[in-house]
């Protein structure tokens, strides 16, 4: 079971190894697996580490309102 200090990766990444397969998101017509979720996630993770950012720094995430 999870605690209260579980961070939002360690969910996601628990997730994607118990039930790899299983439907995490549906975004309008498109359906993605916690596999798939993971998969996104890390390589999101690895483009801020090429442009070097590191534990502590500040990242803002802009998005449309839709």
């Amino acid at each position: 079971m999870y605690d209260y200090f579980t961070q939002v990766n360690e969910y996601l990444e628990n997730s994607a190894k118990k039930y790899p397969e299983k439907l995490g998101l549906i975004c309008g017509n498109k359906q993605f697996t916690y596999q798939d979720i993971n998969g996104f996630a890390n390589k999101f993770c690895n483009y801020l580490l090429a442009y070097g950012i590191k534990r502590g720094d500040r990242v803002v995430i802009s998005t449309g309102n839709r």
